[in-house]
């Protein structure tokens, strides 16, 4: 619905009204962000959610531009503007910018979820997908936990199985009710096949080995499990040797994990460059860029 611009002027003024602001703050082009910011609220308490999602998005706009953060509130009702006119791409654009700017956990669930359902998104990418949620406080209950854990055993990371078990317990999500024995079990698997791991790999044969493969994806492999003992001065070189090497079958998803590996390693200039060079058209180029949005909530 488009307003005609009598009702419009008076929607605006309800607006100001409302806010508290005397008219001489008015609506005219000496401020425009206060302009936005209240003809945005106006068109949204009448259910004008096309309206409002225009003017809602001129004020984020004009804050990013002046080096501020939207407020919550702007950028929630932007995303419910957009929620209500089924505008996917708007919606997905406006959970961006709460992510970045207020990055807490319900946002960033949503964000994923929704990245998720994309149907170029595939099941290679669920650890990471599960990774990205730990790193941003968005696991959601025993059965993330578990399949984060599980699914870093059958890769190969054990350690980063290990570690997210103990989260869970540490937090009171695992260790409870009919379950407990089994997730104990699982725990202790997990830290037996670290410790046994880390034996194995402790000396420099591992990489000369990695490096004796026709491809890289040995190099990507090792060096990523360094990286969840810790081990980054060990780690990040043997992917990037992976990468320069070549032979992965899919090489933006290593790339991608070697800018979460960069993050993990608090070096996040080294993420932000890594983590933009994973483009296209495919589920690595979505999941890469929620990294890389991580990424740059970190830095602000």
């Amino acid at each position: 619905m488009t307003l005609a611009r009598p009702f419009r002027l008076v929607v605006v003024a309800t607006g100001l009204a409302l806010a508290g602001v005397p008219a001489a703050h008015g609506f005219d082009d000496a401020n425009p962000a206060l302009a936005a910011a209240l003809s945005g609220r106006a068109y949204y308490r009448v259910s004008d959610f096309e309206n409002a999602a225009r003017y809602l998005q001129v004020e984020t706009t004009l804050a990013e531009k002046g080096a501020q953060s939207p407020t919550e509130e702007t950028l929630r009702m932007l995303a419910e503007c957009y929620a209500r006119l089924d505008d996917v791409t708007g919606q997905t654009w406006a959970l961006e910018k709460l992510v970045t700017h207020y990055p807490k956990p319900r946002y960033w669930s949503q964000l994923i979820a929704r990245t998720q359902r994309r149907q170029d998104f595939g099941d290679r990418l669920e650890l990471d997908v599960l990774r990205l949620r730990r790193e941003t406080g968005s696991l959601q209950g025993p059965d993330d936990y578990l399949s984060l854990a599980t699914l870093a055993l059958r890769s190969g990371f054990p350690a980063e199985a290990s570690a997210a078990l103990e989260q869970g317990f540490a937090r009171g999500v695992l260790g409870s009710g009919a379950d407990a024995a089994r997730q104990r079990g699982l725990r202790n698997e997990a830290i037996r096949q670290a410790a046994e791991l880390h034996r194995a790999i402790d000396g420099p044969q591992a990489a000369r080995d990695a490096a004796a493969a026709t491809g890289g994806e040995e190099l990507v492999q090792l060096g990523y499990v360094y990286v969840t003992y810790g081990e980054y001065a060990r780690g990040l070189p043997l992917i990037q040797a992976g990468l320069r090497k070549g032979g992965i079958d899919k090489q933006q998803d290593a790339t991608m994990r070697l800018g979460i590996a960069y993050l993990q390693a608090g070096r996040n200039a080294d993420a932000l460059r890594t983590l933009s060079t994973v483009t296209g058209v495919h589920g690595a180029a979505d999941l890469g860029h929620l990294w890389y949005l991580h990424a740059l909530g970190n830095s602000m």
